[in-house]
């Protein structure tokens, strides 16, 4: 069902999460303790806060903007609360940081396990309440993230110039995270869905309660892509970008940060 109040919005601006929060209260929501976090995530918290702050500042600058919020289940030591129902939360007790009115346009996005899906499930919900597909995507995440993202865009054969990558901050274990980062690259390289056996794996252990989405049947258009499976790019047509034919069967060569509309943003 779309939602009156968006009816007429553009643009989609997606807020990746990255974590559970499992804290009693919301007196000091990035305090390391409270949050369910792996070993590498160690000191993360207050970049969550700066992910937040961000999105929110970007979709109250444009009224056309819906944000949404993505992340699924990923824990199940954080019990069945999703990455993106714990950041609501967060906002929530942040008065969306002073801008209230946002939230009458965002939403959460309650599936995505990994980064490729919290890009294409994005676009699915927003086209869940707005009832037809975003103009421009802007994602904000980490800032070492760039690349990866620039693999999905192509993946989905989304149009460079309608999308912006904002990256924001590193880790405190930046050298880790880079390192992982580039074993990721490799495998997305290799397997742009992500259907593959590691990646797929990755997949089912970030969704202990093996939750399923319902993109296929509120997003039809983009059914077959939805179930898309192999290393070739999905050849059929796409709401987005109707009038193109794609016949490749590697992933498109990666354009660069700046064409891309990539930043990375500092925040105190």
């Amino acid at each position: 069902m779309v939602l009156e109040h968006v009816k007429d919005a553009a643009d989609l601006v997606i807020l990746c999460c990255h974590g559970v929060y499992n804290g009693k209260d919301f007196t000091d929501p990035f305090t390391e303790s409270r949050w369910v976090l792996l070993s590498y995530q160690k000191g993360d918290p207050p970049w969550y806060q700066a992910h937040m702050r961000h999105a929110i500042e970007r979709t109250s600058a444009n009224p056309k903007s819906v944000l949404v919020v993505s992340g699924g289940q990923t824990r199940f030591e954080g019990g069945q609360i999703s990455e993106s129902g714990s950041y609501w939360k967060i906002l929530e007790s942040l008065g969306w940081n002073g801008h209230p009115e946002v939230k009458q346009r965002a939403t959460t996005e309650e599936f995505a396990t990994d980064s490729f899906q919290n890009l294409l499930f994005g676009i699915c919900r927003y086209r869940e309440v707005v009832g037809r597909y975003p103009e421009h995507i802007e994602v904000v995440t980490w800032a070492f993230k760039s690349e990866r993202f620039d693999l999905h865009r192509a993946a989905l054969r989304w149009p460079v110039d309608r999308f912006s990558f904002a990256g924001i901050g590193y880790p405190d274990a930046r050298s880790v995270a880079e390192e992982g980062e580039n074993r990721v690259l490799q495998l997305f390289r290799a397997d742009p869905y992500g259907v593959g056996s590691v990646l797929a794996l990755k997949r089912a252990a970030r969704n202990p309660f093996r939750r399923q989405h319902g993109y296929c049947f509120s997003c039809p258009e983009i059914r077959a892509l939805l179930e898309h499976s192999g290393s070739q790019i999905f050849p059929g047509k796409l709401p987005w970008n109707s009038n193109q034919s794609m016949n490749s069967s590697a992933v498109p060569e990666a354009v660069s940060a700046t064409s891309l509309g990539a930043k990375e943003v500092a925040v105190p």
